[in-house]
């Protein structure tokens, strides 16, 4: 066995050890709060625990985006996760107007998505972003916790 090849494995097992740990600690973390919920355990896609690494780190979505080889739509849904899930803190920023229409529509008055963006004369795409960005800063839908 050649020594790059020894490098790689022992880069991978540090990788999945650092990866275990940040898990660890933001269970730990979560358990200090007050509802003691635990962690809903992160999905398979490993690209869920390099995105925490990234953001635990102060990284951007477009960093994050560009290191992970993802488009912006695509961390910004890792983020979503991660901060609806307890592994990163609620932004807490008011609601868009846009932003909080389309939660009334979806959690208020329980339309789908399509539905939805037939009532605001928009796209499907542009709900689920403006849905997204409700969640991310902090936005629950009652029911739900």
């Amino acid at each position: 066995m050649d020594t790059s090849q020894i490098i790689k494995i022992i880069k991978e097992e540090l990788s999945e050890a650092e990866t275990r740990i940040i898990q660890r600690l933001s269970a730990e973390e979560s358990s200090h709060s007050e509802d003691n919920a635990p962690l809903k355990p992160l999905p398979e896609n490993e690209n869920y625990a390099k995105a925490l690494k990234s953001y635990l780190a102060g990284g951007t979505h477009s960093g994050t985006a560009k290191e992970l080889g993802v488009s912006m739509a695509q961390v910004k849904k890792y983020y979503t996760w991660l901060v609806k899930n307890g592994y990163l803190p609620i932004e807490n920023a008011e609601l868009s107007e846009a932003e909080q229409r389309v939660v009334d529509c979806i959690y208020e008055r329980k339309m789908s998505l399509r539905e939805t963006a037939q009532e605001l004369g928009c796209s499907v795409s542009n709900v689920t972003y403006r849905r997204d960005s409700a969640l991310r800063k902090g936005y629950v839908p009652k029911n739900t916790k």
